[in-house]
């Protein structure tokens, strides 16, 4: 069975959300991972297991996300 095509109008609005969002992603890839640095460092001061390591080494990581 066929679906009826609908002839309403699509309403031009229907692509603002996205067309923002897509204008704005790197200012909010870059603000998450402002904020995902910021809780790991957090975390770090903190832990007795990091303060215990007697050798430390940094790794660059890339968080795939749909930013």
């Amino acid at each position: 069975m066929k679906k009826a095509v609908s002839t309403e109008r699509i309403s031009p609005l229907a692509g603002t959300e996205r067309t923002f969002f897509e204008g704005r992603m790197e200012a909010l890839r870059a603000g998450y991972e402002l904020h995902a640095q910021g809780i790991v460092d957090g975390w770090e001061s903190s832990s007795e297991t990091v303060a215990a390591l007697k050798k430390k080494r940094f790794r660059e990581v890339h968080i795939v996300t749909f930013f």
